[in-house]
């Protein structure tokens, strides 16, 4: 659903990402719409396989040569699908902090971290290599390092997974970013490494203000960063809601049994499997798992439904 801001940076417009196989076609991202304000921070959550990594290599144009991609993403008045990619990249490259998922692989194991942190702003703002350098010791202060001076003479795999942390963090905001893109950052951490991308993320909002979109099955983390939920399911955004009180108070019947699945509701699965993204359901596309599912839901796609002031929900139940 798109929805007009006054402050508006990134507006996604009827995005679909599909992958060509030989004897098919993946509909991995299919028509989702959303406009990101300025210093706004959204978190797409859903079950593995939903398209929100997907949506998020669309955004940064990071697609395998199978790629189909339709719709238009519009930053600061430039379409980046419709400009070639170099000049999209260039604009992104320097705009964009993007955090990947694998931390360990995310870091050049070839170049030492100093250069790693300077790569940008050397690209992109013409610094010197000393200037660049001697940004990276600041950022890495910044961030909480001792021993500065040591750490950017190192390579990846001399660090620590906290310093890893840190070190990929401060490769995104060399360049004080206007859009942050973390896609699951907290995935596979202890408690306490977790504790630290929390604390981190929220120096990144205070010290560069920025945009943000967070995609990650961590609603803890989630509900701690940003200021409000997209809910995505087989492709498509499902609901929509400020933080607060999706957590209070979710709306759309998958929607409250992924909050039942976590592990304060001890785990308790979503009944059934997540659809086929090549066929996937007719209707509602959750009415295969959905305890509240009829006739009309298998035979006729919902369109969005605003029950509440600032929350929508794609479901029959809230349409009359």
């Amino acid at each position: 659903m798109l929805m007009k801001l006054k402050n508006e940076i990134l507006v996604v417009d009827n995005i679909k990402t599909y992958f060509k196989l030989d004897n098919a076609i993946v509909k991995a991202v299919n028509g989702v719409s959303f406009t990101l304000g300025r210093n706004e921070f959204i978190g797409m959550i859903g079950e593995s396989g939903s398209g929100k990594s997907v949506l998020l290599y669309t955004i940064l144009r990071i697609l395998p040569p199978n790629a189909i991609v339709k719709g238009s993403i519009i930053y600061e008045n430039i379409n980046l699908l419709s400009i070639k990619e170099y000049k999209a990249r260039k604009i992104i490259g320097k705009d964009f902090a993007y955090i990947p998922q694998s931390i360990g692989q995310a870091l050049n194991p070839v170049l030492e971290v100093g250069f790693q942190i300077a790569e940008k702003p050397i690209e992109h703002l013409n610094y010197s290599k000393r200037q660049g350098f001697k940004l990276a010791l600041k950022i890495l202060k910044s961030l909480g390092l001792r021993e500065v001076n040591k750490t950017v003479k190192m390579f990846p795999h001399e660090l620590s997974g906290g310093m890893k942390q840190r070190a990929l963090i401060a490769v995104g905001i060399s360049i004080p970013p206007k859009v942050v893109l973390a896609d699951e950052p907290t995935k596979g951490l202890d408690i306490i490494k977790k504790r630290l991308v929390i604390e981190l993320f929220k120096y990144i909002r205070e010290r560069f203000n920025p945009a943000g979109i967070i995609v990650s099955h961590d609603l803890s983390f989630i509900r701690e960063i940003v200021d409000k939920i997209y809910v995505m399911y087989c492709g498509q955004i499902i609901e929509i809601a400020p933080t607060t009180t999706f957590f209070s108070k979710p709306l759309h019947p998958y929607s409250q049994l992924l909050l039942k699945s976590l592990p304060i509701n001890d785990f308790k699965p979503i009944p059934g499997e997540p659809p086929s993204m090549i066929n996937p359901p007719k209707g509602c596309k959750f009415h295969p798992r959905c305890p509240y599912a009829n006739s009309r839901c298998r035979r006729v796609e919902p369109s969005f439904h605003t029950p509440e002031h600032g929350r929508f929900v794609k479901c029959h139940i809230y349409g009359g």
